[in-house]
């Protein structure tokens, strides 16, 4: 399986009006505006990003109880909707749960190079996922299916997407270049209407933050069960700023990271909430704690709370990471908000 393996398209293709996609206006939005937006408003919009990565998280974990399969999976769906649109084709929400999930070619030596997880272990998860009937084989050919179990459907995830979203609009919107807030309820009508174009630059961000995470972390349930927590600290840090009449406080990109872990908070969290809000078994949550508390990324309260411990040499990778993940949001939010107002695709 290390050759190119040919995908036909079984299904009609949609072809977007219009030469490409997308068909974007001059004044495009420019990500470093969008940057420094986030930046000025980092506690805000960061707390709500966290919120909605955990909720992703969790979701993918429910579905699959294994973050190198699901990684694997999104890369392949990702792979194809980009192969999508570079063809001028999308879907919407509604097409794309009902139809195959078609990939042109896939390689496991590029996959495995990709994604930094050996080839056997590629092949190992591809077989998985082919034995939950996700993947059906016809002949040399491949096609993903797993729409018909909802393993991809994203309905709490989109939830807090579209918030995000909003609520970033909301922020751009006091500049002239960025013309009007968007409601979360016309977020939500585009996305469903050009999903496959939406989710799959979504898609592209997540994959790169885990694969960063899991060199960072070592595996992706520690990253999962660590942010958690760094989830509680941002809630803290949004509300310290938002009751601060002076906003003395300001954090910008530059120094958010380190005032979050270093920010005082009055309460933790026990591993008994982390299993929950995670849906990682409490054993593995008390095991990836003591290994996250040994290398002083954590560290616990008299009463068996956990909060981040600035003094983990980690932190200074972790925070060079948190910078990328600042970019690349912008990147991300720039190409959405590019799709949605500057470009041919409309409602």
């Amino acid at each position: 399986m290390s050759d190119p393996i040919d995908i036909e398209l079984k299904n009609k293709l949609r072809v977007i009006e219009g030469s490409k996609i997308p068909d974007l206006k001059l004044s495009a939005f420019d990500s470093d505006e969008i940057l420094k937006v986030l930046s000025e408003n980092s506690a805000e919009l960061m707390s709500d990003w966290y919120k909605f990565q955990e909720i992703w998280k969790a979701n993918a974990y429910v579905a699959f109880k294994d973050y190198d399969t699901y990684l694997v999976l999104i890369y392949l769906v990702q792979q194809s909707w980009q192969d999508y649109a570079k063809r001028f084709i999308f879907f919407s929400k509604i097409e794309i749960y009902n139809k195959d999930v078609i990939i042109e070619k896939i390689n496991l030596i590029d996959i495995s190079l990709e994604l930094g997880i050996p080839k056997e272990t590629i092949r190992r998860k591809i077989n998985e996922l082919q034995e939950r009937k996700i993947i059906k084989r016809k002949g040399k050919k491949i096609i993903l299916s797993l729409f018909t179990e909802n393993i991809q459907n994203p309905i709490k995830s989109l939830e807090t997407f579209t918030h995000f979203l909003s609520k970033f609009s909301f922020f751009l919107s006091k500049n002239d270049w960025f013309g009007g807030h968007e409601s979360k309820e016309s977020i939500v009508s585009f996305t469903n209407k050009h999903f496959t174009v939406c989710w799959s630059n979504f898609l592209k961000l997540q994959i790169n933050s885990m694969i960063r995470s899991k060199k960072a972390f070592g595996d992706l349930e520690s990253w999962h069960i660590w942010g958690v927590i760094l989830l509680n600290h941002s809630h803290y840090l949004k509300k310290s700023i938002n009751s601060n009449v002076l906003n003395d406080n300001k954090t910008t990109q530059r120094n958010y990271y380190f005032t979050l872990i270093r920010q005082k908070i009055n309460y933790g969290v026990n591993a008994s909430s982390i299993s929950d809000v995670s849906n990682i078994p409490r054993a593995t949550v008390i095991r990836k704690l003591a290994k996250l508390k040994k290398k002083k990324l954590l560290k616990r309260n008299k009463t068996s709370e956990y909060l981040l411990d600035a003094e983990g040499k980690m932190n200074k990778k972790i925070k060079s990471d948190n910078d990328i993940l600042f970019k690349e949001i912008a990147i991300f939010v720039t190409s959405f908000f590019n799709l949605m107002k500057k470009s041919n695709l409309k409602v």
